[in-house]
């Protein structure tokens, strides 16, 4: 099981973000983050009274979760990692804020990492009682911890939210007015505002500042965090609710019951297993797998049931519990009841193909009769799991045990069994004493020593006794310091004890016709044994074989071999499995496959490689596991290696794990290295390809590159690291696209100085649709800033384009505008034929409001002409051509002049 330190010391530095490496937590362990403050490497010191908060943010799933640390009052800030914060794996994000009298004194951010705990132990649906408990406890009182904290702060907040002035990137004056609900009820609030007035609106979620000396109007300020504020203003439970729900918590607990003993007696189902009571409404059927079936019969009524006794009376005024683990083919109500208790509610039992643990618990305070008989009844045909039933005390079931009486029932057993055996050895040891005897007798009456008595030390007794067509020879060896054999011979066997038996020569056991059978026997010769023998056994594949096979046991190797085990290879595959070659480039036919174990490992040739069989030293074993292994360090390890064939690593319902302390290296030797991941859960070829490219760059693409579908980047390894994006067959591409949402970047340039660089668009240039591109401002190294686009530039508020509904246009500020007036950009120039002076004295100049200026609750009065009541020469589409209208407006002034002129010639 992966160990990780729970307890983590974290050094967070306001001059150096994330000097830290990521933290790595077992998931919904318990976990500690013991926090220490830097400026610039120096400590700072911490003070009683100050707040401190750590928000999270899982990366992969955006959930977000806010929760407090404390002062230990010494040293550290500490935090502890609750469940919401472990409540998925992958990476997070957190931010750690400290408050001091409602100003926020420090932002830093961290990361950590959280890790599935791959070690079960016991079954996890059982082991959830008091971990619920605890895990509703936990998050109560972090609640109610967290109100205490916020309760004073409510209603008012939006005051102190001058919090987050330290990274509003402004610094101008603000003076914070109370948070409004709506846009409308700021203008009714605030019709007069000063300048720097700074308020927080709730539906809007944004901050706003009066800018009473350029804008005249409220701005909203942009990179404010108001996740704290908006989950002070919708999120937070009042402390009228916490307190409810920790009084119906206590009051759970209190109620709390758990019993653990089974009272129901059978529940392994290892014998038939049936009802005390029934109306013969339900069939109890046990299957080989010790799964016990229960159906309805023809007779079954909606009020049919079976009773069955339990080992004792269960107590009055407590809690009874069933659980079971079960499948059903159709969907039906499971209820129970003990003695003269009321039917428990409806327990639904799903129709599934998989066993589901059900649980159901009834109070027994009415319990006056039967209290120790147990009452089910149910619709449908359920199939309940062996050693899964369970009736016992207590409102929280827990894991299936034995009953007291099925442990007691199989040790009796177990103690008779002992018993019987014991008598039965005792039977046959009289037995064998008698017929020593009368084996004495037989060899004294028959005088065995019939020639070489003088010559030979040993003595040998050959007796010949024929009992149902049995003829037996036994040697018998007694020496001066042994104790005398005991032989036990029947017509079923012979069997030998001694304190020495000694077999000189190689010994073979042969058949019942006393011949030795090629396919099936056993030889000792001196250290070495050999086995073989017929087999029927059906591997992986599902197939049924039928073959011999061989043990042999010498040269401290143990070698279990197939004769005919390359012609499976050789006939599944097409590939010369039963060709050897030979180290003179011979080959010989050799349909023999082997498996050899060894104190060094397990290979399929003895010397692990084969490489004795290949001239060319080549390693040539199907496969080969080394022990005490060097190959990849001086330390000792284990190596598998296979010759041509692949290695594969397969979990067919689990996972497979590579964990080591220190460096994981994936090697290929000629060809690239792909991963596929959700392989059965995506259609297609969806593989990633990691690869090197050249000496210098090595690629990644994702894809079906057979189809060349995908896309990648390609990394360069030298002075100049550079990224590049590829298509599917790893060559860099213009047609690579990159979508992503936002984009940081000292400098964007041409790639190759040969094409433009567009933002939102395919060429056009524009800003189209909803599409805004927001910044701070834009500049430019040149001597002029150029803007080209087909038609009109255009400046609007954010909503830009906005579909081409209600367009918000806003002005534009600057020393000067010039308009261009060359006759180089000109043509067809003629005197002007327009009667400026009437469409002078027709140009009605009108006083109004703009729409927008009101949404927005901001009331100033323009003077201007409106477009539909002007003549057709000032228009320019939906605007007026201020251009035009100036100079029509110079011609007619230098008309009013002649005219001045004249009469001023005539007065005189």
């Amino acid at each position: 099981m992966p160990k990780f330190n729970n307890t983590y010391v974290l050094k967070l530095d306001v001059k150096q973000q994330n000097p830290n490496p990521q933290i790595k937590f077992v998931q919904y362990d318990s976990a500690y983050l013991y926090i220490e403050l830097y400026d610039g490497g120096r400590k700072m010191e911490l003070e009683e009274g100050e707040r401190f908060t750590v928000s999270i943010e899982h990366e992969e799933t955006g959930t977000r979760n806010t929760g407090l640390a404390h002062y230990d009052g010494e040293q550290f800030v500490v935090y502890e990692l609750r469940h919401a914060d472990m409540q998925y794996t992958g990476k997070y994000k957190a931010r750690f804020a400290s408050y001091k009298d409602r100003e926020r004194v420090t932002s830093l951010v961290f990361r950590y990492e959280v890790y599935e705990d791959l070690e079960q132990i016991g079954d996890v649906s059982e082991l959830t009682m008091l971990q619920e408990l605890f895990v509703e406890t936990e998050e109560i009182g972090r609640v109610t911890q967290r109100q205490g904290e916020y309760a004073e702060d409510r209603g008012d907040y939006a005051n102190a939210a001058g919090d987050y002035a330290n990274t509003a990137g402004d610094s101008r004056m603000m003076n914070w007015v109370p948070y409004v609900r709506t846009i409308q009820e700021r203008s009714e609030r605030y019709p007069n505002p000063n300048n720097g007035d700074t308020l927080y609106v709730i539906d809007e979620n944004k901050v706003f500042r009066y800018d009473g000396i350029d804008a005249m109007d409220w701005e909203a300020i942009a990179g404010w965090d108001t996740s704290v504020i908006q989950d002070i203003y919708k999120t937070k439970e009042d402390k009228v609710v916490v307190k409810k729900l920790t009084d119906d918590l206590r009051d759970e607990l209190r109620a709390l019951t758990v019993g653990g003993r089974n009272l129901l007696g059978g529940t392994s189902f290892k014998s038939d297993f049936s009802p005390t009571e029934s109306t013969n409404a339900y069939n109890f059927n046990r299957s080989n797998t010790n799964e016990l079936t229960i159906s309805p019969t023809g007779s079954y009524t909606s009020s049919s049931y079976y009773g069955l006794k339990l080992e004792k009376e269960v107590e009055v005024n407590s809690f009874v519990s069933v659980s079971f683990y079960a499948k059903a083919n159709a969907q039906g109500t499971f209820n129970f009841r003990v003695g003269n208790l009321e039917w428990s509610q409806d327990l639904e039992i799903e129709a599934s193909d998989d066993f589901k643990k059900y649980k159901l618990s009834i109070p027994t305070t009415h319990l006056t009769e039967k209290k120790d008989y147990v009452y089910f009844k149910h619709s449908n045909t359920i199939i309940i799991q062996s050693m899964s039933l369970k009736v016992e005390e207590g409102n929280r079931p827990t894991t299936w045990t034995p009953s007291y009486m099925d442990i007691m029932n199989e040790f009796k057993r177990v103690d008779g069994e002992i018993r019987r055996i014991d008598g039965t050895l005792g039977s046959h040891n009289e037995r064998i004493t008698g017929l020593e005897t009368e084996m004495s007798t037989n060899v004294v009456k028959k005088n065995i020593y019939e020639r070489d008595r003088q010559a030979n030390t040993e003595k040998f007794a050959q007796i010949t006794q024929t009992a149902e067509g049995l003829e037996s020879v036994v040697g018998r060896k007694v020496g001066a310091e042994e104790v005398k054999s005991l032989i036990n011979q029947s017509a079923e066997r012979i069997k030998i004890k001694a304190s020495n038996i000694d077999f000189n020569g190689m010994t073979s056991f042969k058949n019942t016709e006393n011949k030795l059978d090629p396919n099936a026997f056993i030889q000792i010769n001196g250290g070495a044994i050999k086995s073989r023998g017929y087999y029927e056994r059906v591997w992986r594949d599902g197939i049924k074989r039928n073959r011999i096979q061989e043990i042999n046991i010498e040269d401290g190797m143990v070698r279990i071999s197939d004769p005919k085990g390359d012609l499976i290879d050789n006939e599944t595959y097409g590939y010369d499995f039963v060709n050897d070659l030979q180290k003179d480039g011979t080959r010989q036919y050799n349909t023999w496959r082997s498996l050899y174990y060894s104190s060094d490992g397990i290979s399929t040739f003895r010397d692990g490689s084969g490489k004795n069989y290949d001239h060319k030293g080549r390693i040539v074993s199907s496969g080969t596991i080394e022990f005490f292994s060097h190959a990849y360090s001086k330390a000792r390890g284990l190596t598998m290696y296979s010759a041509y064939g692949a290695i594969g690593l397969q979990a067919t319902g689990g996972q497979i794990h590579l964990d080591a302390a220190a460096t994981v290296y994936g090697r290929s030797r000629q060809s690239d290295i792909r991963l596929r991941p959700h392989e059965n859960l995506r259609s297609g070829t969806n593989e990633f390809a990691f690869g090197v490219s050249s000496d210098s760059s090595g690629r990644l693409v994702f894809g079906d590159l057979s189809k060349k579908l995908g896309a990648g980047f390609r990394f360069m390894k030298s002075k100049n690291p550079t990224i590049y994006g590829l298509d599917a067959s790893g060559s860099a591409s213009a047609a690579v696209t990159l979508n992503i949402g936002r984009i940081q970047a000292d400098k964007i340039t041409s790639r190759n100085g040969k094409k433009s660089v567009y933002f939102n668009g395919e060429g056009s240039g524009n800003l189209a649709s909803s599409k805004v591109l927001i910044s701070s401002g834009i500049k430019t190294g040149g001597n002029s800033f150029y803007l080209g686009v087909d038609g009109e530039l255009r400046v609007t508020n954010k909503r830009g384009y906005n579909q081409g509904k209600s367009i918000t246009y806003k002005p534009i500020r600057a020393s000067k505008l010039n308009s261009v007036s060359s006759r180089k950009y000109k043509t067809n120039i003629e005197d002007l034929k327009l009667d400026t002076l009437e469409l002078l004295k027709k140009t009605k100049v009108k006083q109004y409001n703009l729409k927008s200026d009101l949404e927005e609750g901001y009331k100033k009065t323009k003077y201007g002409v409106i477009l539909e009541d002007v003549d057709e020469a000032l228009q320019e589409g939906d605007a007026i051509d201020v251009y035009t209208m100036t100079s029509l407006l110079w011609d007619a002034v230098q008309k009013q002049q002649t005219k001045i002129d004249e009469l001023e010639s005539k007065l005189k």
